[in-house]
């Protein structure tokens, strides 16, 4: 009984626990990076600008990326990397932040 009642909790809140919706945008140029010490982002610029049609953020001037995010030194490798070598990617940006700017939630590197 006990396991019934916990599927039926996470079936009924499950669904309405929302992390925003992703959209991505394919070869893009990682064109700046910016970090201050006062605070807790990696500010990610593209060339050209990343989509942001139908997402509730409202600049595509930046993409922010939280230094807190699980995959974080990686996902600065990645742009370090992309940005250095002049590397097309592929960014995800979602609206789970609530913010003006999107937050990245996924970059590929590829092979030119």
């Amino acid at each position: 009984m006990k396991n019934k009642i916990i599927l039926f909790l996470l079936l009924t809140f499950l669904p309405s626990l929302s992390f925003g919706t992703g959209l991505m945008t394919a070869n893009v140029k990682v064109a700046i990076l910016s970090s201050t010490n006062n605070q807790d982002v990696m500010l990610v610029q593209t060339n050209p600008k990343h989509s942001i049609t139908g997402l509730a953020c409202t600049s595509d001037y930046w993409s922010v990326l939280y230094k807190n995010e699980p995959n974080y030194e990686t996902t600065l490798a990645i742009l370090l990397s992309a940005h250095a070598t002049g590397k097309n990617v592929d960014i995800t940006v979602d609206d789970s932040n609530g913010g003006d700017f999107c937050r990245l939630s996924r970059v590929v590197i590829k092979q030119n």
